[in-house]
């Protein structure tokens, strides 16, 4: 694809999700707005101490019972007691309000629905983009697949993204999952090349190899400070890597530990230092959703008290596992009417 065409591309994939905010006129979970669009304006806009502020809710205001640590495990005590929250979750957000008081432009329209349209351009129309583009890696890594059927492969792909019922009154919503897909997804692009398709021992692949990566775990590290459970796919995404460069332990290692575990601490890290700007003390908010999520089990009481479903392990092992195992194990597309 040419520039101009993907100019055009680009184009039309913004346009798509701009549109698609317009048909959303409904609210489909709080944490669109507590977690996203109230902190933001809390530190915007509020005229008292932030915390004082009445958007605010608690993930944002749990505090440790102490903020100075002088030892790791200290630290560690720290974090769990924490927010749950970090504010590269509503980074976005916050910028945009800054900018919009800046200039005279926070109208309550503006407030309001302004992040949408931002999420519609920065999260959903990139992710729609990715889909795209990590089509173009599966479908050639299928030899057997005609250069045109290659084609048309890619744009049943693009046009699953775009009819996506969920993703339209979803991914455009200021949620941070939706943050997270898309971290996730630009972290896919980077490294498709070695993951995805068949081009890896390309000499012009090779010279980028590590730089991609080291772009990928990243943003990974930002993602998983975002929602730890972004652990899930950046682990075996890096032991994958690793295992597929070569079959020496020590180099194999040295990339686990070099690349990917190294540049995922480092995004991580600045998520930490733009925590600890915001909040004032030390924060490690992964830590304290870890520490409120699965250490006390507070999300099978919300799931019991609130009626939420909750998929039992042994129905992922026994159905849910096998399932995926046998996708994976797939050596060829079969396509229905073509």
């Amino acid at each position: 694809m040419t520039w101009n065409k993907a100019l055009i591309f680009i184009g039309f994939l913004v346009f798509y999700r701009i549109f698609n905010v317009f048909l959303i006129q409904s609210q489909f979970d709080p944490d669109e707005y507590w977690q996203q669009l109230e902190p933001a304006y809390c530190h915007v806009f509020a005229s008292g101490p932030v915390e004082e502020c009445p958007g605010l809710t608690w993930e944002w205001k749990r505090r440790p019972s102490r903020t100075e640590y002088t030892t790791l495990g200290e630290f560690i005590e720290l974090g769990l007691q924490g927010p749950v929250r970090s504010y590269a979750s509503i980074l976005p957000t916050l910028v945009f309000y800054y900018c919009i008081k800046m200039f005279g432009l926070d109208s309550s329209w503006m407030v309001s629905r302004g992040p949408v349209f931002l999420n519609a351009i920065l999260v959903a129309a990139s992710t729609d983009w990715c889909i795209w583009y990590l089509s173009g890696f599966i479908v050639q890594s299928q030899k057997k697949v005609s250069i045109d059927l290659q084609s048309r492969i890619r744009k049943w792909c693009i046009y699953g993204s775009l009819s996506s019922w969920f993703m339209g009154y979803a991914l455009v919503r200021t949620y941070s999952n939706s943050l997270e897909t898309v971290l996730l997804s630009l972290s896919l692009c980077f490294v498709a090349p070695e993951l995805l398709g068949n081009d890896s021992t390309l000499p012009s692949v090779r010279r980028t190899e590590i730089q991609r990566a080291s772009l990928a775990f990243f943003l990974g590290g930002i993602s998983c400070s975002i929602r730890f459970t972004s652990l899930t796919a950046f682990i075996p995404m890096g032991i994958i890597l690793a295992f597929s460069r070569s079959r020496s332990i020590l180099s194999r290692m040295g990339y686990l530990f070099g690349v990917c575990a190294f540049w995922g601490m480092i995004g991580l890290l600045v998520t930490l230092i733009l925590d600890r700007h915001m909040y004032g003390f030390t924060a490690v908010p992964f830590l304290g959703n870890f520490q409120f999520n699965v250490v006390e089990g507070t999300c099978l009481w919300e799931e019991q008290t609130k009626g939420r479903f909750r998929c039992p392990l042994s129905l992922v092992l026994t159905v849910g596992l096998p399932v995926k195992a046998r996708d994976i194990s797939m050596d060829h597309i079969h396509f229905i009417g073509t």
